[in-house]
């Protein structure tokens, strides 16, 4: 069976073919025959589950692609102290922060670059924030060490040889941040895109209408379509469900490949790429 795919690139040495296994309309049909199924009170329930895990599923794809195809310095847990701030209130902080890092980029002549993540605390009520950070002098944190009075967990990392640092102007205005060095950008893409999975699900429903599920910094590189069209040759699927499959792919030529006939020819076409 033929199917269609599109071949995107995240870098220069880091491609991945999304492959389509079933068109538009056959998923669209199908989605609506499930949707048909049982009673009304449960097609609404069964709907919301679903729209919520179209959500995350979008959203986690988002985070990979924006993670990979972005050089990062930082890996960021970011705490909001309630005496400063509410712990509870995003769409506020979010606010807040932006402002924030605006000032602090035009005070300093920089350029913060951040993907953030917000995971709901053990309280069931409260956040705390995840993510990826660029373009923060070095200058401008303090590393902490052994003699500092840290928790348990942080001062493990730091016996162990991690680098971590505190950041005082977010500190003193909205309360405790770690950031860790990070050594390699690619394991931390699939860390975080792992994470999202993990991360949101249970803090997806609690965030609310009008919240996102990440926040990042515009400017942001993106994945670019490179090719698409349908597959001429059978293909090993790194990932696959009943829907779409995933092939990482190492360079541009070894991409194209899966597209070139017998005879050599480049066989693309123009498809609907959302599903």
């Amino acid at each position: 069976m033929s199917y269609k795919a599109v071949l995107k690139r995240y870098k220069d040495d880091y491609f991945r073919l999304v492959i389509y296994k079933q068109n538009c309309a056959e998923i669209t049909a199908s989605n609506d025959k499930q949707t048909n199924i049982g009673k009304v009170s449960r097609d609404v329930t069964n709907e919301s589950k679903e729209r919520e895990y179209s959500s995350i599923s979008r959203s986690r794809s988002k985070v990979f692609e924006i993670a990979i195809a972005n050089d990062w310095n930082y890996w960021v847990t970011l705490t909001i102290n309630g005496t400063k701030h509410a712990r509870d209130n995003l769409r506020a902080y979010r606010k807040k922060l932006s402002k924030f890092l605006n000032n602090y980029n035009y005070k300093h002549n920089i350029k913060i670059a951040y993907i953030l993540i917000p995971e709901l605390h053990s309280d069931n009520k409260n956040f705390h924030i995840h993510g990826l950070l660029a373009g923060l002098p070095l200058e401008h944190l303090t590393q902490f060490t052994p003699k500092d009075k840290l928790p348990r967990k942080i001062l493990k990392m730091l016996r162990d040889g991690r680098e971590i640092y505190s950041w005082q102007a977010y500190a003193e205005k909205f309360g405790y941040i770690t950031l860790e060095t990070i050594q390699d950008n690619l394991r931390i893409a699939f860390y975080i895109a792992k994470y999202v999975r993990k991360g949101i699900k249970g803090t997806s429903a609690k965030i609310g209408a009008g919240n996102h599920l990440y926040y990042c910094s515009q400017g942001l590189k993106r994945a670019t379509i490179e090719f698409q069209g349908e597959l001429q040759k059978p293909i090993e699927m790194d990932y696959e469900n009943e829907y779409i499959g995933l092939k990482t792919i190492t360079s541009i030529e070894d991409g194209l490949s899966y597209f070139t006939n017998e005879d050599g020819e480049l066989k693309g076409g123009i498809f609907d790429e959302k599903i």
